[in-house]
Order: structure tokens, then sequence, then C-alpha cells
């Protein structure tokens, strides 16, 4: 099954895929954006790790199948990794079960945004559902979708321990850098602050499902 939605078919579309490759098209972006470019021969490419090549050879393959990974692949990892594991992409309360039954730490709840595909469920329908099915204690991590302070605050209303935020940054880094982010960061702050006043409180701790309307709530058992 292909799962590639329009970014990233932009993506290949334009060369910029993993490893980088530069031909005609990119030279000519690079000579359109002078800043971006002398900026980037001075301080060199930035490189996201875990896309290099391991201490022990293994290098990352983005455009590797995912239809070789199965429940022995989780298995194998957890055997192997001793440290905190948490899992991330979980958009199935069935799965939720099966990931903490293998002694994962943690679960992020996530549809990566929407960009793998384009048709999958909303991560927050399926939040309360697996909240639900794992239990009031089990440590649930959540993104795709944070966009600001009332998301954030609806996130942990219904089941995370923790919301995760990614797009927003950034654009705000895109934008204008380190001012950029910190700007970002100071609207989210100030939204989240209103919102939570709006919804009677004044302490992000106090988040519960109970300022979600009841009709939304009444199969929450938590």
């Amino acid at each position: 099954m292909f799962q590639f939605n329009l970014g990233e078919l932009k993506i290949i579309k334009n060369g910029f895929t993993v490893p980088f490759k530069i031909g005609p098209k990119q030279m000519f972006d690079f000579a359109t954006h002078p800043l971006w470019s002398l900026t980037t021969l001075l301080g060199g490419i930035p490189k996201p790790m875990n896309y290099e090549t391991s201490k022990n050879g293994n290098k990352f393959v983005r455009s590797e199948s995912r239809g070789a990974t199965d429940w022995g692949t989780l298995k194998r990892v957890r055997d192997a990794w001793k440290g905190k594991l948490i899992i991330k992409g979980v958009m199935s309360p069935e799965d939720a079960i099966k990931i903490k039954a293998e002694g994962v730490d943690a679960i992020q709840v996530s549809n990566h945004g929407g960009r793998q595909l384009d048709s999958a469920t909303a991560a927050i329908e399926a939040l309360p559902l697996i909240r639900n099915a794992l239990g009031k204690e089990f440590p649930l991590l959540f993104d795709s979708g944070v966009r600001g302070g009332s998301d954030i605050i609806r996130a942990l209303a219904l089941g995370a321990d923790y919301v995760m935020l990614g797009r927003p940054l950034m654009y705000g880094i895109g934008a204008d850098g380190e001012k950029g982010l910190r700007r970002i960061l100071d609207i989210i702050k100030d939204e989240l602050s209103t919102a939570l006043g709006l919804v009677g409180l004044n302490d992000i701790n106090h988040v519960t499902s109970e300022i979600i309307a009841k009709k939304f709530i009444q199969n929450m058992k938590y």
C-alpha cells in the first residue's frame, strides 16, 4: 500500500530526499535563497542523526518497506533495549494493550500529524479510546494537530499525560529563527492561560475529563 500524501510527493519531486542529492533544481534553489545558502555553507548542513549511519554500520533507509515490521520486531527491540522504551504512532486500543503487555514504558498516540496516511483517523479521537483500554495510570503521550493552547488542554482532558508539539515550532523557526521560536512559544503560553481561564481553571495540572461536554464523556471510564 502506498501511503504518500501531497507533502511527501512534493519532497520527492523537488529532490529533497534522504540522503540528500544535489542537482540543477537544487542549485537554482540555492541561488535564489542566498542567505540560507551562505548560512548553511558556513555552519554546515543540518543532519537528522537518526538518518545517519551508526557506529555499528547500520543505516536508516527512509524508503524501506514497513511491511516487514510485526509484533516480533517489538519483542526483539524490547529484549535488546533495557532502557525506557516509548512506542509512537499507536492509534488502536487493541494494539495499545498488546504493546503494554510487551513491557513498553509509555505509548505515544499519534497519526504522525496526518502526513503518512491522509485518511487516517484523527489522533484526538483515538486518544480517549486508548486511555480507557489502558487504564488511568499508564503513561500516554499525544501529538498530531496540536496548534495552540486549547489543543493542549483538549488532549489532557481526553487522557494524555504529556502533549508534544512539532509543526508550530518548526514554522516559527523557519519564519524567524530563534526569535520566531520564542514568539511561537509565547503565543502558545498565552493561549493556554486564556483557555484555562475559560474552562474555570488556573492550573494545568487540574485539567480532567470534567471540562469536556457530558455527552462526549459519558462512555469514558477514567
